[in-house]
């Protein structure tokens, strides 16, 4: 869930809280050492640590009161940055599954009701 993408290492900790100094809707959580990052991009995630340059900067634009877009658009350049190009690839490919087959489901409920069965 916050695995895709990992920025720093060492223990990100077993437990984290939602960071509500950030108004607005966000999965964004943190402990002592990480932040951890719900649906960044593509619904995939991403653990932060705080230690790394990307976590500073996070720290400082929670500290500051940036918007959630602010901090949502540095989060995807972040994830964009750091996430391996195959599984990039991957993620990719799924999002556009899905986005077909939904659109075929919306068809056929389309037409259904058209047909009135």
């Amino acid at each position: 869930m916050w695995n895709t993408v990992v920025v720093g290492s060492g223990n990100k900790g077993s437990s984290a809280h939602h960071v509500f100094k950030i108004k607005g809707d966000h999965s964004i959580s943190e402990n002592q050492v990480s932040f951890w990052i719900s649906a960044v991009y593509l619904d995939e995630g991403m653990t932060i640590f705080k230690n790394t340059r990307e976590g500073q900067k996070l720290s400082s634009m929670i500290e500051e009161g940036a918007s959630i877009h602010l901090i949502n658009d540095y989060l995807k350049r972040v994830f964009l940055r750091k996430i391996k190009i195959d599984v990039l690839m991957r993620l990719i490919d799924e999002s556009a599954k899905r986005a077909y087959s939904a659109g075929q489901s919306d068809k056929i409920r389309e037409i259904l009701g058209t047909l009135k069965l």
